[in-house]
Formats: C-alpha cells, sequence, structure tokens
C-alpha cells in the first residue's frame, strides 16, 4: 500500500481521494476502515476513501488491505485528517506606474489584495520581495508596512470575506536599465483553500535616460494673402527615438505633416498670427522642443509689371582673354531680379545679381546667348536680348626691343656731345628713342636715336636712353649713362717721378717703399707698375709698392707715374731688386690639450691645439692638420689668422707666417657620438725648413663615458628597477648590475633593450655604448579553485588563466534547486551575497555550501509567556506544510504559523511536516515578562548601500523580538566593512563611501551576525559634451571636448574619454578632432568611463571654392585686389613669382 499523506480539508467539505495498493502475485485487493470518523466509508473494490466533515479537528484514520491469496495478507496504514475552520480565499493583483520607465526616475507598484471569502481572513501580510531597485517607499491606509533589504512587508488585522482592502503604493527608484521582475505574495492566518491566485509578479522594462529632441529654429514666415505657406520643421534626437511634430495653438486650416514636419497653411485674412511648432520624442518618458514664430499674412500685391532689360549690344574678345560684360535692368514694380543665361556657349555664366556675364573662350568662331532677366513678381516676368559674341584670335606675343650698349659719355664743356644709339627689335617692330631725365639742352632723335647736348656747365650728369617698339603690348629697353663735363684744358706738363734707386729683400720677408711725383700742375697723380717680371703690387694713389719674394735673385721693375692732364702725361724709372738666398730654419713645435680628459656624449670635447715656432727664422706656409677620432662629429676650428677647413675626418688649418719665438692657439670642437677612448692625433709643418720634427706630431687620449636609460612597462606603479653602482654616466667597459622588482599584484615578465630575451629579473651588462633598457612587468597569474558539492559555480568572466586585479563574479548554482539550497561561501570568502563580487587580489581557494532542504522551524527554542502570540517559519521542505502543537492554539498559513501560548506554565512543541520529513520548536511557557525581549533576529537597514564617491548615509542595526517587536541596536552593535578601501563606516553608523567598488557591510552583536551589500559607484560628477550636436562642412574639422562638472559647476576635462564614429564614410575622428568626409548624418560615440554620450553629427556639401577676378594683367608694382568666395575659411593665399601679398 502506497504511503497516504496527511490530508487537510475545511470544515463541511467532502473529502475525497483514492487508496492505491499493488500485489506481487496480482491478487485480488479489498479495502476496509480499521479506524475512522463517524461517516466515513471507503470502497472496498477501488479502494476510494469519502468522508463529509462536520467538526473541526485532526482524526487519525486507519486503513487495511487485504489480497485473496492463501493465506490472506494484509497491511494496513494509519493517516492523519486535520478538518480546518471555513479558510479565506486570499487573491493578490499589482500593476506599474509605467511599463518603461528611465533609469534614474522613480516609479511605483499599486499592489491590491481581496478576500474571494468564505472567512474572514485575520493577520493578513503582503511580502513583496523587489527586484534591483532603490526602495522609497510603501504605503497603504490600514496597512502597516516595513521594509527590510529588498523585502516590503505589510500586514492587516482583517479583511472580511468579499472585501478588497486598501491598495499598498511601493515607491521604487529604477537604478540601471534592464527588466525589473517584481513578485508580491499574501498569506493570513486562516488557512487559505487556493494558493494559487497568492502570487502576482509584474515586469517593468528600465530604458537609459532619456533626452530631449532638439528643434532646428524656424525662424518667423510671411506669406501673401491667397498663397500657401509651405516649409519643413526639422529636429534630431540625441537618443535616435522616433519623432512626432504636431501645432500647439494651430491656425484655422494650418496642418503639419507629424513624420516629415512639413506645415502648410493658406491664409483667409490679412494679418501677423503667432504659432507654436512642437516635435516630441518617443522616449520613456516623451519629451519635447517648442518654437513659437510669427507668420505675417500681407495683401495680394498689384499685377506684375516686366522688368526691362537694358541694350548690351554684340560683344567680342581675344581668344584667351575673359570676356566680361555687366548687364543692367530696371523693373517698374522694384521686384527683385535675377539675371541668367539661355543657349549660351559652354563655360558662359552670369552672376544672378549683379548682372556680370563672363566667359573664357577656348576656340574662335561667333558664338549666340541670350541674356535673361526676371523679377519676383507674381506671376515673375522676364525680358531678354540675344547677342553675338566673336572671340578672335590671339596676337603673337610681343618681344621687349634690344638697346645696344652706350656707356658713360664725357665731353669738354663749350664742345657738342653727339653719339647714335642703336637698338633691334626680334619682332621687327618700329623702334621710337626717347630720354627720360634728361639734362637741359639734351635731345635724341626718336628715329635714328642721335643724342645731342651742348652743355653749358661742367660736371656729372646722368640720364636715360630708352628705346620702345610698337607692338602690343608696347614693349621697351633702357639704359643710364653718365656724362662727364669737364672744363677747358690749359696745356698740360708732365710729372717728375722722385728717385726710388736699387732694393734688396730677404727671402721670406715684404719689400715695402713708397714712390713720390710732383706735377707742375697740380694734376691728380697715378701710380702704376710697367712690364714687372714679378708679382708686386703699388696702391695707385699712395705710391705704396709692396713684394714677398719667393724665389732668390734680382729682377728688375719699372715704375710710372701718370697725371690726368690733357693730354695725359707720365714719367717712369726702372730699378732693381736683390733677393740674396741665404738658409732659413723655423723650428716649429704643437702641443695638445682636452676640455676634459672625461666627457659624455651629451656634450661636446675641445681639443686646443697650439703650434710654436722657436726660431730662428720664421716660418712660411704654416699646416696643422688633426686628424680627428672615428665616433666623433666635427663642429668648428677657429683661431687668430689660421684657416681652417674640414674633410672626411681631417681638420687642416693654413697660416701664412710664424714669427720666430712666436705661439698661435687654435681650437677644434667634435662632438662624441660613442663612449669609449678617443685619441687625437695632431701634426704641424711649414715651407721653411725644420731642423727638429720630433716635436711637430702630438696625441691626447679623452674618456667618453656611456649612458644607461632604464624604464618599466608598464609605468602605472607596476614595478622598480635598481641599478648598480648607480651614476650619472659609466665608464667604458664598466659592468652594471640591473634588478627588476615587481610591486604588488605583478611579476617580472622580460626585459627589452640591452637585456633582450632575458626572464631572469636581474641582468648584468658591459657599458660599452649608451644603452636603453626597460623592464616589463605584467599582472601576476593566479590559482582560482572552486568547489561546490550537489551544486555548481559559474565564474565570469570565464577565461584560462586569471591574473591579479581580475573582477571576478561567482554565482553559485543547486544541482537540484528542488533538494538542495546555496547557504552561503567558505574558505578564502565568506557571506552569501549570491551572485558575489571581488577583485583577485592572491591565490584563492573558494566553496560553495549547498544544505539540503530539509524541514527546520525558526525559532527553535523559545522562552515565552503565556497566552503570548508566536509567530513560526518552516523552513525547507515541499511547500505542502501541516502545522500541529501539543497545547495551545495555532493559526496556520502555509510555510507560517500563529501560535498562542497556552494559559499555563509548561513545555509545548509546534510542529510541521510536509508528509516527508518532521520539525520541531519547543516554547517554554512561564509567567516571566523577561521571555519577550529574546531577540530572534538582526538587521542592517536599509537593506542594501548604492552610494557614489565621497558619498555618506547612516545606517541603523535593529533586533527583532519573538513578537515582532524591535529594538535599536546602533550604539551596542560592531559596524565594520569588509574592505575600508572601498568604504567605512563609524560607530555611529555613518557610512563614507571612498572608491568605486562592492563590498559588505558587516553587523555583530553578541552571537548573532548580518550583513548587506554596499557598491560604490563613481558618478560624483556630470559628465558634459560640447558641443553636443555637430553640423560641418565636407572637408572641414571641429573639436568635441568631454568635460566633468562637479556639483558646484566647474569644469575640468575629462582625461581618456574614447570617441568612435558609426559611420567614418560620413565623418571620421581622431583624439575628439571630427572631420566631414561626405554629405550626410550619423553619431559619434563617446565614452567616458562608465558613461556613453552620443551626439548626432550632421555634414553638409562644401560649398565650392572661387577667386575673382580669375586673370589679372596689371602694370609693374601695380596693386590687385582679389576676392574669394565659398569653401571653409580661414583661407590662405599663396604668392607666386615675386608677388607680394598684402591682408
Amino acid at each position: 500500500m502506497s504511503t497516504i499523506s496527511p490530508q487537510l480539508i475545511a470544515v463541511g467539505d467532502t473529502l475525497n481521494f483514492t487508496v492505491s495498493a499493488t500485489d506481487p502475485n496480482s491478487n485480488n485487493l479489498s479495502y476496509d476502515l480499521v479506524s475512522a470518523p463517524s461517516g466515513a466509508s471507503i470502497d472496498a473494490t477501488t479502494g476510494d476513501f469519502v468522508w463529509a466533515t462536520s467538526t473541526v479537528g485532526t482524526v487519525d484514520v486507519t486503513v487495511k488491505i487485504t489480497d485473496d491469496g492463501t493465506p490472506n495478507l494484509s497491511e494496513t496504514k494509519t493517516f492523519s485528517i486535520t478538518v480546518l475552520r471555513p479558510g479565506a480565499d486570499l487573491e493578490i493583483s499589482q500593476t506599474d506606474s509605467n511599463d518603461f520607465v528611465a533609469a534614474g526616475n522613480n516609479f511605483s507598484y499599486t499592489l491590491t489584495v481581496n478576500n474571494i471569502g468564505p472567512a474572514a481572513a485575520t493577520q493578513v501580510q503582503m511580502v513583496d520581495t523587489l527586484p534591483s531597485v532603490g526602495f522609497i517607499s510603501a504605503t497603504g491606509t490600514d496597512w502597516t508596512c516595513n521594509q527590510s533589504g529588498n523585502t516590503v512587508t505589510c500586514d492587516l488585522a482583517t479583511l472580511a470575506a468579499g472585501a478588497t482592502a486598501n491598495p499598498i503604493t511601493v515607491t521604487v527608484l529604477a537604478n540601471t536599465s534592464g527588466t525589473l521582475n517584481n513578485t508580491a505574495t499574501v498569506s493570513s492566518s486562516i488557512s487559505d483553500p487556493n494558493t494559487a491566485n497568492n502570487s502576482s509578479t509584474e515586469t517593468t522594462t528600465v530604458t537609459s535616460s532619456n533626452q530631449a529632441p532638439a528643434l532646428f529654429a524656424i525662424s518667423n514666415q510671411t506669406v501673401s494673402l491667397g498663397d500657401t505657406l509651405s516649409f519643413t520643421a526639422t529636429a534630431t534626437d540625441f537618443d535616435g527615438n522616433n519623432l512626432t511634430f504636431s501645432l500647439g495653438n494651430p491656425l484655422s486650416g494650418a496642418s503639419i505633416d507629424a513624420t516629415s514636419g512639413e506645415f502648410t497653411w493658406t491664409p483667409g485674412t490679412t494679418g501677423t498670427f503667432n504659432l507654436t511648432i512642437k516635435v516630441t520624442d518617443d522616449g520613456i518618458p516623451p519629451l519635447s522642443d517648442e518654437e513659437t514664430i510669427s507668420i505675417t499674412v500681407s495683401a495680394p500685391p498689384a499685377p506684375n509689371q516686366a522688368p526691362a532689360l537694358d541694350s548690351i549690344g554684340n560683344q567680342s574678345v581675344t581668344l584667351g582673354d575673359t570676356l566680361s560684360v555687366t548687364a543692367s535692368a530696371s523693373d517698374p514694380d522694384g521686384n527683385n531680379l535675377t539675371f541668367s543665361l539661355e543657349n549660351a556657349p559652354t563655360g558662359a555664366c552670369i552672376d544672378a545679381n549683379s548682372g556680370v556675364l563672363t566667359w573664357t573662350a577656348d576656340t574662335t568662331g561667333t558664338f549666340n546667348a541670350t541674356v535673361k532677366v526676371t523679377d519676383d513678381g507674381v506671376p515673375p516676368l522676364s525680358d531678354e536680348e540675344t547677342i553675338s559674341i566673336t572671340i578672335s584670335a590671339p596676337p603673337v606675343p610681343n618681344q621687349a626691343p634690344v638697346l645696344d650698349s652706350i656707356g658713360n659719355q664725357s665731353v669738354t664743356l663749350g664742345n657738342t656731345l653727339s653719339v647714335t644709339a642703336s637698338a633691334s627689335d626680334p619682332d621687327g617692330n618700329t623702334l621710337k628713342f626717347s630720354l627720360v631725365n634728361a639734362p637741359t639742352g639734351a635731345s635724341i632723335d626718336a628715329t635714328s636715336g642721335e643724342l645731342t647736348w651742348t652743355p653749358d656747365t661742367a660736371g656729372t650728369f646722368n640720364l636715360t636712353v630708352k628705346v620702345t617698339d610698337d607692338g602690343v603690348p608696347p614693349l621697351s629697353d633702357e639704359e643710364t649713362i653718365s656724362i662727364t663735363v669737364s672744363a677747358p684744358p690749359t696745356s698740360n706738363q708732365a710729372p717728375a717721378l722722385d728717385s726710388i734707386g736699387n732694393q734688396s729683400v730677404t727671402l721670406g720677408d715684404t719689400l715695402n717703399f713708397t714712390a713720390s711725383a710732383t706735377d707742375p700742375d697740380g694734376n691728380t697723380l697715378k701710380f702704376s707698375l710697367v712690364n714687372s717680371a714679378i708679382v708686386a703690387s703699388i696702391d695707385a694713389t699712395s705710391g705704396v709698392f709692396t713684394w714677398m719674394p719667393s724665389n732668390h735673385g734680382t729682377f728688375n721693375v719699372t715704375l710710372k707715374v701718370t697725371d690726368d692732364g690733357i693730354p695725359p702725361l707720365s714719367d717712369e724709372e726702372t730699378i732693381s731688386i736683390t733677393v740674396p738666398s741665404p738658409v732659413a730654419e723655423a723650428n716649429l713645435g704643437i702641443t695638445q690639450t682636452d676640455f676634459a680628459d672625461s666627457v659624455t656624449t651629451s656634450g661636446n670635447l675641445t681639443y686646443t691645439l697650439t703650434v710654436n715656432n722657436a726660431g730662428p727664422d720664421a716660418a712660411f706656409n704654416v699646416t696643422m692638420e688633426d686628424s680627428l677620432p672615428t665616433n666623433v662629429t666635427f663642429i668648428s676650428a677657429t683661431g687668430t689668422d689660421w684657416r681652417c677647413a674640414e674633410n672626411s675626418g681631417t681638420v687642416t688649418c693654413d697660416l701664412a707666417t710664424l714669427a720666430a719665438g712666436a705661439v698661435n692657439p687654435l681650437t677644434v670642437t667634435v662632438s662624441p657620438t660613442a663612449c669609449g677612448t678617443l685619441s687625437n692625433t695632431a701634426r704641424v709643418k711649414a715651407a721653411t725648413d725644420d731642423p727638429d720634427t720630433t716635436n711637430n706630431t702630438v696625441s691626447e687620449d679623452t674618456t667618453v663615458n656611456c649612458f644607461l636609460s632604464s624604464d618599466i612597462s608598464p609605468s602605472n606603479n607596476s614595478g622598480s628597477i635598481r641599478v648598480e653602482p648607480t651614476k650619472n654616466a659609466y665608464s667604458q667597459g664598466e659592468t652594471v648590475t640591473l634588478s627588476a622588482t615587481p610591486k604588488s599584484c605583478y611579476e617580472f615578465s622580460h626585459w627589452a633593450g640591452a637585456c633582450e630575451g632575458s626572464s631572469d629579473a636581474t641582468c648584468s651588462l658591459t657599458m660599452n655604448t649608451n644603452t636603453d633598457i626597460t623592464a616589463h612587468f605584467s599582472p601576476k597569474v593566479l590559482t582560482l579553485n572552486t568547489t561546490a558539492d550537489n551544486g555548481t559555480i559559474v565564474i565570469e568572466p570565464e577565461q584560462a588563466e586569471y591574473r591579479c586585479n581580475d573582477e571576478i563574479t561567482l554565482t553559485a548554482k543547486p544541482d537540484d534547486p528542488n533538494t538542495h539550497a546555496f547557504l552561503g561561501w567558505m574558505a578564502d570568502i565568506s557571506g552569501k551575497e549570491n551572485p558575489r563580487y571581488f577583485w583577485l587580489k592572491e591565490d584563492m581557494n573558494i566553496t560553495a555550501v549547498f544544505g539540503e532542504l530539509g524541514l527546520t522551524v525558526t525559532p527553535a527554542k523559545v522562552h515565552a509567556k503565556s497566552g503570548q502570540v508566536l509567530q513560526f517559519q518552516a523552513n525547507g521542505g515541499n511547500g505542502n506544510f501541516f502545522w500541529a502543537t501539543t497545547g495551545g492554539d495555532i493559526q496556520p498559513s502555509d510555510a507560517t504559523a500563529n501560535y498562542t501560548v497556552p494559559n499555563e506554565e509548561g513545555v509545548f512543541y509546534v510542529w510541521v511536516t510536509d508528509g516527508n520529513r518532521f520539525a520541531w520548536a519547543l516554547v517554554d511557557a512561564t509567567s516571566d515578562e523577561t521571555s519577550k525581549d529574546l531577540l530572534v533576529l538582526l538587521r542592517v537597514l536599509p537593506g542594501a548601500l548604492n552610494l557614489s564617491v565621497g558619498e555618506t548615509q547612516t545606517v541603523s542595526v535593529k533586533g527583532y523580538r519573538i513578537d515582532g517587536t524591535s529594538v535599536d541596536l546602533t550604539a551596542e552593535a560592531t559596524l565594520r566593512s569588509e574592505d575600508n578601501n572601498i568604504a567605512q563606516v563609524d560607530s555611529d553608523g555613518q557610512v563614507t563611501a571612498r572608491a568605486f567598488g562592492k563590498t559588505r557591510l558587516l553587523a555583530d552583536y553578541r552571537d548573532m551576525q548580518t550583513d548587506i551589500p554596499l557598491r560604490v559607484r563613481d558618478d560624483t560628477r556630470v559628465l558634459k559634451v560640447e558641443p553636443n550636436v555637430l553640423i560641418l562642412h565636407e572637408g572641414a574639422t571641429a573639436q568635441v571636448n568631454v568635460y566633468s562638472v562637479s556639483s558646484l559647476g566647474a569644469k575640468t576635462p575629462f582625461e581618456g574619454a574614447k570617441y568612435n564614429s558609426r559611420d567614418s564614410s560620413i565623418a571620421s575622428v581622431t583624439q575628439g578632432i571630427v572631420k566631414g568626409i561626405q554629405t550626410g548624418s550619423t553619431w559619434l560615440d563617446i565614452q567616458a568611463g562608465e558613461t556613453s554620450l552620443p551626439i548626432p553629427i550632421v555634414v553638409r556639401p562644401s560649398l565650392k571654392l572661387d577667386i575673382t577676378p580669375a586673370i589679372a594683367t596689371v602694370e609693374k608694382g601695380e596693386q590687385v585686389h582679389f576676392s574669394v568666395t565659398g569653401g571653409q575659411p580661414p583661407y590662405q593665399m599663396t604668392p607666386h613669382r615675386g608677388v607680394q601679398r598684402q591682408g
């Protein structure tokens, strides 16, 4: 026989069920009642049990089943039947204030409880298990509501049969976007025959915060009476919502297309009318923008009269030139006029406003074009004229004539100067001579070019002779000459050269003497050398003779003096110069110093080279050669009287003469390019014999130290490098040891640079060159081990390996939710939060503990006063609960039961069964009052904290007694934060959010503990984008800036924003600079931390760039003004071939 579970039934109802059994021998079975209440029966063949109840209570029934085998065998089963008072069928329903709500907004649930009956319900309780929202309030007339964590509990003393309780309104805050499911249940102390309607779930969709659309400016409008006004309103929505256009105060007959925004109205009367145009999005909540405009309706104009086009006439132009002619017209009505061309040749155009017709033809011939002018009257009327344009071939370009050289002229006062200018012209044009800035009386024959002038005063005069051809355009050439007019001469007398005599000079020395002469006429004298066999010189004015011989011997030279009389006369003397041939010696030496002996590649190295002559004679043609070392860059070589040059690493310096006993230093400056030892060698020599060459060469060694540059990657405090020894620079060959030390959460990865490829955190290297080295660190690879019996742990993200600072989410799931439930975390984490969020900082072993859904009663043991009403809760089980007691009155309601302690002292048991398991609670009844203070529950209120960085909120700790009353334990309890870096709490319960993250707030009181989740948001500032709409032309750029705005309105640039164009073919973006690519619209997505900020981009066509005039012919030095239209300012104009730009 199958087990018969305890039965529950309301008094007055009939209990019907079938007892089932099987027989292994397939014998026939018969059913019988061994013990049963009066009126109960069972069908002997089918096992159908029937009992019409009439009294309340619990009775035991024993059923016996017997087979017809030999011998007859039987089995008995005993079960209980509990007859309950008449039940109250409670029903709950709920609605939300809005099925769609924007994140950050409040909304409410309205919960309605009905009692279908038949009995009145007492101790009615509504429990609302809130989704992930922020609790604000819970109210309902006659209801007493409390909130703990995400659970709202409302109690009502009684609800009559057939009555509907006053609704409960639970107001909450939508935190983040997503789908919210709110579940509410109702129960009472009276049995409920139908629990299917005791629960209700409402789904609400939370959307991102809606932004209002933006209506583009429309401006005021005008229209003539009888005409139809038509324009299109346009708008944009930052969220991409659908937009609907409407009229706020529509005029009679006015309408607007809700989708396209096209407005039309044909007014019936004149006047000025106001109209509001509104655009509304379909966001949640729907938002709108509007503009009120005025529409002026004027009387219809008088009948239009046609304009009159002034006569233009036929035109002609040379091929390659631009025809420009201005059409003009008048209109009797004063209407606006528009010029246009019809049947015009290709390329011809006319300015619609100014009437300027321009055309640059590309072929010769005669072409017709019709110039038309049209007014804007109603209807528009026009006038036109057809003209012919003749394009003639351009003439051959003219070439300038060439004036033959004339040269300066001289003439004696009183005589006539006559000189003929000549010229040629490559085009064979007719030439015409003229004078420019000529002295008085000077003239030139325009045709023959004969220049004549009889001066009347002595002096020097300038004039310009110019020749001009008759080409198109006429071109010219010119020459400016000077004419010297001298006084008439008297009879000239020759000058007299003073005697000089023969001279001698030592080889290597310079011969200097001064020739002198006199002139009886006082003329100006000029000295010169005649047929000189030596390379000597004489000053023409002072007569100073200079010669440095290069060979031994005797040399003749003639000195001559000449006056400037007419005619010029002279005197001369030939002298001999003897150069004896003694043997000269000069003992040259060179020394060298460097500055300094030890340098680095970051500075310059200077060598000071000192050349000395120990004599006995002067040294001639001295040469110093400095062979620079490798790994240097030459900078300069200087020294008094030295001439220096560098070629292929050798510096050569020449000195003409170094006197005996003289010293002449020079400096050579170089820049080392590599570290090591540099050896610089310098030599000196001369044309003069050197008796001792052992001191003609010198070398200097210099040490160039090496640099070591070290860095870490990534640079966000991932580690450090210790360098031993620590110096500013290192000697070549010196050994340096580098040790990489990771910071917390990091481990050394590898070296880059000089220690490339090494995975050892310590690297030794020999300094032979400037060295760069980088130590790379990576987050530690950590071990995350999870275990779970009777369940699984889901790790997000799921990846092959985990590193330090990874954000981990653990979700514990029982294998069978019907048999096991998650109890909490053990090992390296604790608590009951599920899912559990944390940052991985070390190797972790985590265990999820699942418990069997056994059956327990809370509280399990109670000291209570006689007559006190207690509430017990069944935990676990299969939900099919039956309550009973060994004394006192019990009022069950599914998983809860209200128990009235008997009016006598003693120990009583309250027990519950689900048909498979049993659980008990012990009640120690006493007349002592102290039992009422027994705490059974500890809670932190509110049940969860969601703060911003820097925000504070005060929490309280409450203890709940067995009778449901509470006591404030904030001062006695110990409060602490699981992670003080994220949030801190003081002894008064004030919680301060310090940094972005998640943690838990713990409370301890005596042997009781509880906790609540605590999340800190990084939203202390509001983000703002400027501009919030981008409208730009093709090819143009614009900067987008993201600011963080504090609560006081202070703006600071937001660092690290990321930008993305949804369609890069329309607009591209690089580091916040947006460039228009082609006409269209798209969106710019800006990611600033956790916040997404989309703004619309509209790209308009680029305007045609034009410059006026397109061709300009001007005279040299003449200014011309250009104007630019279209394009995208600012403009840049580049001059070419000597043109100077102004403005």
